[in-house]
């Protein structure tokens, strides 16, 4: 499904006019018997409600306006979370953003958090002095809805999201002449899901109730979900509105002036740093989260004393993921260049538009077709050979459990058992020249710290990208007599990957071979050798540390030379 949602994303590069005004309805101040109303025949007194004002259910054209809006500023992690999605329907969600012609109906698939996200990004860009935007109450639409049924202005075969939290006792127990006028409850995002349930209320073409007023009495919604039968709309009020405290948008997105969401992620705040440095010429300023590259990613060319942004893109487990987008060197902010990560190893090429050539789309297919699993249930590699290299490197990491999360349940036993039935061999070194004459973990005591892994850095000139292989991974231990770090033996990693699948992470929600693949480790690299098995002085650590963002910025080289922009990289 996901792969789908990236179809939505690449339409919504097309600009829409940035502040473009939702029609906004007056409805009249009146008083009603809301009891009444909502099928609840308990109480005959009227309530008063002041006039107001409310839009239609925002359609599909005006949610891409927001949606292409923060696409320019937030992070890809936060641009993504946005996008409507019908909970527990992946197909309906596929079809429905991939179909034509839905602009001008209201939007489906949007949570209740996502409709507060909206309604306060539609208040910024208003910037009205004393007015703001959000969702109504169940009262505010029953007054609306006699409006309605003198002008027809208002009905849809959608219910709304309301700001109203739902509880199945609270219309049960009042008192005469004491109807309440709701529950409200600002839920957080760690509430379990039994604190997430909103009232929606209105006509559902899946909910048939003679009186539909009555939805909001007996049906709830989670917050958190988008559905196929619920849409919203925005109702005007003052900036002093009493109900803006349980709209619930500072709980769900603090920052709607758009700044990354990779923050938040569940991992230790003390561990987020932002980080800068300069290489070639160029000021690189990056995020790092547990020593990986994960966050913003941004190049600049200093210029009398001023900077002039270059590249832009976000990274994640130390992959390039989202949009990446490199501008011209004069500082005019145009873009020569711009691609689209759905994955680090599948991406979209936005700017400068793609051939439609069919034979030139059709060998694109041909040379990078979607790739399954093999029969071990490892995912493929993608078919490459060093004649498809226009760049590489070779990298040594050492990967140290305390500074992963990682689950290290299970590795040691299972390596040793494939040993004991030859289902894998070990080598003394990392050249895997050497096949140990025996099992090198049988009679080992120690305890295991991490691994030292071999690792391939390339571009593919075929696929135009750039992937990082495991060629060979060592179980390391600490000789507590020598004080250093040994290597106990050395495995090709292709052969290890299918006792690696086999190995599930609980904490990851998925298995250590996916872990490798993803790249969602920390390691930090100790040798480097070219292509001419040349290596690097051992004693440059600090010059090791820089390595990843100098082949980052290498790509960005290569891609340009690609596309012609550049002569050289």
């Amino acid at each position: 499904m996901v792969k789908h949602l990236f179809i939505l994303i690449a339409l919504l590069v097309l600009s829409f006019a940035h502040g473009q005004k939702i029609k906004f309805y007056g409805v009249k101040e009146k008083k009603l018997n809301f009891a009444e109303k909502m099928g609840i025949p308990k109480d005959t007194s009227f309530h008063s409600l002041s006039s107001f004002k409310i839009s239609k259910q925002i359609t599909l054209k005006e949610y891409k306006q927001y949606l292409s809006s923060i696409q320019k500023d937030s992070s890809y992690a936060f641009y993504l979370s946005q996008l409507p999605k019908i909970e527990r329907q992946e197909q309906l969600t596929k079809n429905y953003l991939n179909a034509a012609g839905f602009d001008d109906e209201p939007v489906i698939g949007v949570s209740m958090d996502n409709a507060c996200n909206f309604a306060r990004w539609y208040t910024n860009i208003q910037n009205k002095e004393n007015a703001k935007y959000r969702l109504p109450t169940i009262y505010e639409w029953i007054s609306m809805n006699e409006e309605e049924s003198k002008k027809n202005t208002f009905s849809s075969p959608l219910l709304d999201w309301t700001l109203n939290a739902y509880d199945e006792s609270i219309y049960e127990f009042f008192k005469p002449g004491a109807f309440p006028v709701g529950y409200f409850y600002k839920h957080k995002k760690n509430d379990p899901k039994v604190m997430k349930r909103k009232s929606v209320i209105g006509q559902s073409f899946r909910i048939s109730l003679a009186n539909p007023i009555e939805i909001s009495s007996k049906f709830f919604c989670y917050a958190d979900e988008g559905y196929a039968d619920v849409g919203f709309r925005l109702i005007e009020v003052n900036r002093a509105d009493y109900f803006d405290k349980y709209t619930n948008q500072e709980e769900i997105q603090s920052d709607i002036s758009l700044k990354s969401l990779s923050n938040s992620l569940p991992i230790n705040q003390e561990n987020v740093q932002s980080q800068s440095i300069e290489l070639n010429g160029k000021l690189v300023e990056y995020t790092t989260r547990n020593g990986q590259l994960d966050g913003d990613f941004r190049v600049f060319k200093k210029v009398n004393n001023e900077k002039i942004l270059l590249v832009k893109g976000e990274m994640k487990n130390n992959c390039r993921i989202g949009f990446w987008t490199i501008y011209e060197e004069n500082g005019t902010n145009k873009i020569v260049l711009q691609r689209l990560y759905h994955s680090p190893l599948e991406y979209e090429r936005l700017i400068p538009k793609p051939s439609y050539n069919k034979l030139v789309s059709f060998v694109e297919r041909e040379i990078n077709p979607p790739l399954g699993l093999d029969k071990d249930g490892c995912k493929e590699y993608a078919y490459v050979t060093s004649a498809d290299f226009i760049f590489s490197k070779r990298l040594y990491r050492e990967i140290l459990f305390e500074k992963n999360k990682f689950s290290t349940n299970g590795i040691f036993t299972s390596l040793n058992d494939a040993l004991e039935n030859k289902e894998i061999i070990c080598y003394d070194t990392s050249n895997f020249r050497l096949v140990s004459n025996h099992n090198r973990l049988k009679n080992f005591e120690g305890d295991l710290i991490g691994f030292r892994i071999k690792e391939d850095f390339f571009f593919d000139k075929n696929r135009k990208l750039s992937e990082t292989r495991i060629l060979g991974l060592a179980p390391i231990y600490l000789d507590t007599i020598t004080n250093k770090k040994k290597e106990i033996c050395w495995f090709y990693y292709p052969q290890i990957r299918k006792i690696f699948v086999k190995l599930k992470d609980p904490s990851l929600n998925s298995n250590l071979d996916n872990l490798f693949l993803e790249r969602n480790f920390y390691g930090e690299i100790y040798k480097s050798v070219d292509r001419f098995d040349k290596e690097d002085d051992n004693d440059l650590r600090d010059k090791f540390k820089s390595i990843d963002i100098e082949l980052l910025l290498t790509e960005h080289d290569i891609w340009l030379y690609f596309e012609g922009i550049n002569d050289d990289y």
